[in-house]
Protein backbone atom coordinates (compact mmCIF):
# COMPACT_ATOMS: atom_id res chain seq x y z
CA UNK A 1 0.00 0.00 0.00
CA UNK A 2 1.26 3.06 -1.06
CA UNK A 3 1.33 6.03 1.84
CA UNK A 4 0.69 9.69 0.51
CA UNK A 5 2.14 12.31 2.32
CA UNK A 6 -0.03 15.03 1.54
CA UNK A 7 -3.36 12.68 3.43
CA UNK A 8 -1.26 11.78 6.31
CA UNK A 9 -0.72 15.30 7.14
CA UNK A 10 -4.28 16.32 6.60
CA UNK A 11 -5.15 13.76 9.09
CA UNK A 12 -2.69 15.02 11.51
CA UNK A 13 -4.63 18.89 10.76
CA UNK A 14 -7.75 17.07 11.52
CA UNK A 15 -6.28 15.12 15.11
CA UNK A 16 -4.40 18.02 16.21
CA UNK A 17 -1.01 16.21 15.87
CA UNK A 18 0.29 19.05 13.58
CA UNK A 19 0.43 21.43 16.95
CA UNK A 20 2.65 18.64 18.51
CA UNK A 21 5.26 18.05 15.12
CA UNK A 22 5.14 22.30 15.75
CA UNK A 23 6.26 21.88 18.99
CA UNK A 24 8.65 19.17 18.42
CA UNK A 25 10.55 20.79 15.17
CA UNK A 26 10.54 24.50 16.73
CA UNK A 27 13.31 24.19 18.80
CA UNK A 28 15.42 23.55 15.38
CA UNK A 29 13.60 25.71 13.65
CA UNK A 30 14.32 28.68 16.30
CA UNK A 31 18.22 28.39 14.98
CA UNK A 32 17.27 28.19 11.21
CA UNK A 33 15.02 31.27 12.03
CA UNK A 34 17.92 33.09 14.50
CA UNK A 35 20.37 32.38 11.35
CA UNK A 36 18.20 33.94 8.71
CA UNK A 37 17.43 37.13 11.02
CA UNK A 38 21.01 37.49 11.74
CA UNK A 39 21.90 37.44 8.00
CA UNK A 40 20.10 40.02 6.72
CA UNK A 41 20.36 43.52 7.53
CA UNK A 42 17.84 44.53 4.97
CA UNK A 43 14.11 43.17 5.05
CA UNK A 44 13.72 39.80 3.50
CA UNK A 45 10.86 37.97 1.84
CA UNK A 46 10.57 33.90 3.01
CA UNK A 47 8.59 31.29 1.79
CA UNK A 48 7.66 28.23 4.20
CA UNK A 49 7.55 24.57 1.76
CA UNK A 50 5.22 22.53 3.78
CA UNK A 51 4.52 24.99 5.68
CA UNK A 52 1.84 23.00 7.81
CA UNK A 53 -0.57 25.22 10.27
CA UNK A 54 1.83 28.37 9.12
CA UNK A 55 3.15 28.49 12.71
CA UNK A 56 6.80 29.48 10.90
CA UNK A 57 4.95 31.53 8.66
CA UNK A 58 3.86 33.39 11.87
CA UNK A 59 6.69 33.23 13.83
CA UNK A 60 8.64 35.05 10.60
CA UNK A 61 6.11 37.88 10.44
CA UNK A 62 6.57 38.58 14.01
CA UNK A 63 9.86 40.13 13.32
CA UNK A 64 10.27 43.42 11.72
CA UNK A 65 12.92 42.67 9.15
CA UNK A 66 10.60 40.14 7.37
CA UNK A 67 8.68 42.53 5.31
CA UNK A 68 6.77 39.16 3.24
CA UNK A 69 5.78 35.40 4.07
CA UNK A 70 4.46 33.18 2.27
CA UNK A 71 3.30 29.10 3.21
CA UNK A 72 2.38 26.38 0.72
CA UNK A 73 1.43 23.02 1.52
CA UNK A 74 -0.55 19.89 -0.37
CA UNK A 75 -2.43 19.66 2.76
CA UNK A 76 -5.87 21.66 2.51
CA UNK A 77 -6.75 21.06 6.16
CA UNK A 78 -3.09 22.41 6.83
CA UNK A 79 -3.45 25.46 4.71
CA UNK A 80 -7.08 26.08 6.22
CA UNK A 81 -5.52 25.40 9.58
CA UNK A 82 -3.10 27.99 8.67
CA UNK A 83 -5.58 30.40 7.41
CA UNK A 84 -7.95 29.92 10.68
CA UNK A 85 -4.69 31.08 12.64
CA UNK A 86 -3.92 34.13 10.49
CA UNK A 87 -6.43 34.83 8.18
CA UNK A 88 -4.22 37.73 7.22
CA UNK A 89 -1.63 35.49 5.92
CA UNK A 90 -0.58 34.68 2.11
CA UNK A 91 -1.44 30.81 2.40
CA UNK A 92 -1.47 28.39 -0.91
CA UNK A 93 -2.68 24.57 -1.26
CA UNK A 94 -0.59 23.24 -3.97
CA UNK A 95 2.11 20.70 -4.82
CA UNK A 96 5.09 21.85 -4.34
CA UNK A 97 6.47 20.69 -7.30
CA UNK A 98 4.16 22.24 -9.10
CA UNK A 99 3.91 25.44 -7.67
CA UNK A 100 5.92 28.98 -7.97
CA UNK A 101 5.85 31.76 -6.70
CA UNK A 102 4.52 34.86 -8.13
CA UNK A 103 8.30 37.37 -7.13
CA UNK A 104 11.48 35.76 -6.27
CA UNK A 105 12.02 35.88 -2.95
CA UNK A 106 15.14 35.86 -0.46
CA UNK A 107 14.66 32.73 1.71
CA UNK A 108 13.16 29.74 1.36
CA UNK A 109 12.72 27.21 4.52
CA UNK A 110 11.41 23.90 4.81
CA UNK A 111 11.44 21.57 7.70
Amino acid sequence: MKVNAVDIFSEWAKSGKDERMADAHKSAVQKILTYVFESYEEPFSLIDAGCGNGWVIREVLQSSICNKAIGIDGSFEMIEKAKSKDPNGEYYCSDLLDWKPKHKVDVVHSM
